[in-house]
């Protein structure tokens, strides 16, 4: 797992990149920050990873 964390322009709220890798990973981490209420559900947001590299192979 890898994150990283960025503050928004008005200063307020920051929000989290996480890379995850590994089987059933990404629902351990949501269901973790959703039970400890650091995150709200409804903006929470998944999207699969594609690197340079893949999109250059797959041409």
């Amino acid at each position: 797992m890898f994150g990283i964390m960025e503050h928004t322009t008005n200063g307020y709220q920051p929000h989290n990149h996480l890379l995850l890798k590994g089987i059933g990973i990404m629902e351990v981490v949501e269901d973790f920050l959703i039970k400890k209420k650091l995150v709200n559900i409804k903006l929470i947001r998944h999207y699969a990873y594609q690197s340079e590299y893949e999109n250059i192979t797959k041409k």
